[in-house]
């Protein structure tokens, strides 16, 4: 047994043989019997950990009771079972402040643990991601005296690599089940997802329907993470590089063998007819970002790594191709998130998922609200301000809980980012975005989208995807420092968390009064994405393409975690925006 004081905390390292052994200085046991404590039990190779908390780990003139006890004689199917895990060590922490705080101090090495360890290979903590018991109580002492304290202990002792610091900028800290409230719903949904894939027999399909925020991401980890853990082989079909680059980041660290399959429909559908992936040993496929299953309408590349359809069959979508393997299928959808011709239609996808089970998802989780107002209100608000959707909501939400701001200028926008950036680790995912309303001239070096003459500020168009290697935007602008240089359009941030983004609504979309009512419609001649404008004459009035720019600006203004702030190229936009939201207006 091994003994540490530290300024705020005390650690005890135990030998489980020890303690079985009874090997071990009877009155130091006494001492730390009946007191609250925080422990990790451990492999000595440094692969396995389970996070835990008890006012009763040993209890006192009793071997033979306590959680320690517990966790030796409780079934293999529980999480901390010490020889079916085959820990070998336990990591005890006491202190006076953990008094009535030790399940805060517990969560917060379980978050933190539980980032760490997707990237440092094979580590692993086994405690449950669906069932494990967390708090969001705070408190100062445990948060910034005795966890870092313990943080520090741990990088001496090579449990863990990275500085708190680092871990507070990792995106994938938005995904982990921690610390966080799990719904109802969320929790039915993942659970569903977790019985689907252990299925052996006859196979079901399950759509997920939520907004931005709502945690469609988040099941699709904790979920596919379980069945992993019951040697379930899974594919995670997702269309958007960027998605797949942060699924890439959640699995990089476990084995070959073990990583789900992780990738575009095309490149798994290729791998599958080529023999190079066999698709009877799947139980489960589960395609996030459904809404951007591809038909053969619209601008595409023709290429066979990345179209699989044909044009002479317009009925016969992505879709279809995932429902012929036969696999149990679940969709992540979201209706308000279809933004080119190329993307399969909503009244074609009610139709051929007519039959599947379906779960709504509610609660607003990305939005953080300070007030008692649910954050549903702002996107709730966004879609019936965009004309998306009528739908009640409290105005409020845009003066008070979320911070949401209409700035004067460009200028005063990248100032607010860089306010945000400055204020430490927490917002150091704060970017600033916008909608395709400028030419993309900026991949010459030197040249800049939005000039100093112009807007005070050169800024240009971010890099793009296939330039960013295997990072996504967010870690190559902060490895770079480029933070405030470039502008994210919506390809490299759809399904991203933001901490604070700066948008700009550009002069691709105007405020038309048709009959006395003002109506937000696309401005074609200002908007320069070619591939996600309709074919010529196929859109007369623009319908199509209004909807696709409202739904754009909604994804854009649904990405900060803490908060909006918004800058209005055209006045008439911005007069519409305050007075829907009832800020103050502007002449």
């Amino acid at each position: 047994m091994k003994m540490e004081i530290l300024k705020n905390v005390n650690v005890y390292d135990f030998k489980v043989e020890e303690l079985l052994n009874q090997n071990i200085d009877m009155n130091i046991l006494d001492e730390i019997s009946n007191i609250s404590c925080v422990y990790i039990q451990y492999t000595s190779d440094l692969k396995k950990f389970y996070v835990g908390e008890s006012n009763r780990y040993f209890e006192s003139n009793s071997f033979s009771k306590g959680r320690f006890w517990e966790h030796i004689h409780e079934s293999a199917e529980a999480t901390g079972n010490i020889n079916y895990n085959g820990f070998e060590n336990i990591m005890m922490f006491t202190s006076k402040d953990l008094k009535g705080n030790a399940d805060i101090l517990e969560t917060l090495l379980l978050k933190n643990l539980d980032v760490e360890f997707l990237s440092i290979k094979n580590r692993r903590l086994t405690n449950s991601r669906i069932e494990q018991k967390h708090t969001e109580d705070l408190s100062i002492e445990i948060e910034n005296e005795v966890f870092p304290e313990i943080w520090n202990y741990l990088i001496e002792r090579k449990f863990v690599k990275s500085e708190l610091s680092d871990v507070a900028k990792n995106q994938l800290k938005y995904y982990s089940p921690y610390g966080k409230s799990i719904d109802d719903i969320e929790m039915q949904s993942a659970k569903k997802i977790i019985r689907l894939g252990e299925a052996d027999s006859s196979y079901r399909n399950l759509i997920i329907n939520g907004e931005p925020g709502t945690g469609k991401t988040f099941i699709t980890t904790i979920a596919v993470m379980e069945l992993i853990n019951k040697r379930k082989k899974v594919a995670i079909i997702v269309n958007q590089t960027t998605i797949k680059k942060l699924y890439i980041s959640f699995f990089k660290t476990f084995k070959d063998s073990e990583k789900p399959f992780i990738g575009s429909l095309a490149n798994f559908h290729n791998k599958v007819n080529s023999g190079k992936i066999d698709i009877d040993e799947f139980s489960l496929i589960v395609v996030d970002e459904a809404h951007r299953l591809r038909q053969s309408e619209g601008k595409q590349q023709m290429l066979p790594s990345v179209y699989v359809l044909e044009k002479s069959k317009p009925d016969f979508t992505e879709l279809d191709i995932l429902l012929n393997y036969q696999k149990p299928l679940v969709l992540m959808y979201d209706k308000f998130q279809l933004i080119r011709d190329s993307d399969i239609t909503i009244n074609k996808f009610i139709l051929k998922t007519s039959g599947f089970d379906s779960i709504t998802l509610e609660n607003q989780y990305r939005i953080k609200s300070t007030s008692n107002i649910s954050p549903s209100n702002y996107t709730k608000g966004l879609r019936n301000i965009l004309q998306l959707e009528e739908s009640k909501y409290d105005v409020n939400i845009f003066k008070d809980g979320y911070d949401f701001k209409i700035v004067d200028s460009v200028k005063d926008l990248v100032v607010m980012i860089n306010g945000r950036l400055n204020l430490g680790d927490k917002y150091k995912n704060s970017r600033l975005l916008s909608g395709y309303y400028k030419k993309w001239i900026s991949k010459e070096k030197g040249q800049f989208e939005w000039t100093e003459d112009l807007y005070s500020v050169n800024l240009k168009w971010n890099t793009p995807n296939d330039k960013l290697g295997k990072k996504n935007w967010l870690e190559f602008t902060r490895e770079k420092q480029a933070e405030l240089q470039e502008v994210g359009c919506v390809h490299v941030v759809q399904g991203l968390d933001l901490d604070y983004a700066g948008v700009i609504i550009g002069k691709d979309i105007k405020i038309s009064n048709i009959d006395g009512k003002d109506l937000v419609v696309a401005d074609e001649n200002n908007y320069f994405d070619s591939s996600g404008k309709p074919i010529k004459d196929t859109d007369i009035e623009n319908i199509r393409l209004n909807e696709y720019l409202k739904r754009i600006y909604y994804i854009l203004l649904t990405r900060g975690v803490y908060g909006t702030y918004v800058y209005f190229e055209d006045k008439d936009v911005e007069r519409y925006f305050k007075k829907m939201m009832k800020l103050s207006t502007v002449s």
